[in-house]
């Protein structure tokens, strides 16, 4: 819709023409929300003992907790970085493989070794408004008298929140 419209004043006059635009809001995207916080980027895994060793391995309970806040479908993968550990310390001799570490959501059920690829750990559905879910998880570390010696071992892994499609 337009027109002429002038303005007239002592100091003379304007013309033009005006066009009137109806305004409304025009469309916006709203993203999802996803957030993923975690209590410590640092797990600390006991110094294993005689029994430990005889055992074959050291447990880790109630390790890591993951707080995920999601308003989509979500999935929690992890991975490891490298194919072994890294150790210093005048002891270390041999490669301790990434497989050594074992994970699993807290609470029961088998572990999984970490391997290169993704694993998922957990999935949640959509809740509105989103809500918080803590995961929880266990870690096993593999430890036998034959390849490991002393030295202070550590291991990196990433954990990823997605949204599967």
């Amino acid at each position: 819709m337009g027109g002429l419209v002038c303005i007239m004043s002592n100091k003379g006059s304007l013309c033009g023409i005006l066009f009137l635009v109806a305004l409304g809001i025009s469309p916006f995207p709203i993203h999802a929300i996803q957030n993923l916080t975690i209590d410590t980027n640092v797990v600390t895994i006991s110094t294993p003992t005689v029994s430990d060793f005889d055992t074959g391995y050291v447990e880790q309970l109630a390790a890591n907790t993951l707080t995920v806040e999601s308003d989509i479908n979500w999935k929690l993968t992890l991975k490891g970085t490298t194919a072994s550990w890294s150790c210093t310390g005048a002891g270390c001799w041999g490669v301790k493989p990434r497989a050594d570490v074992l994970w699993r959501p807290s609470g029961g059920g088998a572990y999984t070794s970490l391997s290169a690829t993704e694993a998922t750990l957990a999935t949640g559905g959509t809740t509105s408004p989103p809500g918080t879910v803590d995961v929880v998880v266990d870690y096993r570390i593999k430890v036998a008298w034959e390849s490991d010696a002393e030295g202070t071992y550590d291991y990196d892994f990433i954990t990823y929140l997605l949204s599967p499609l």
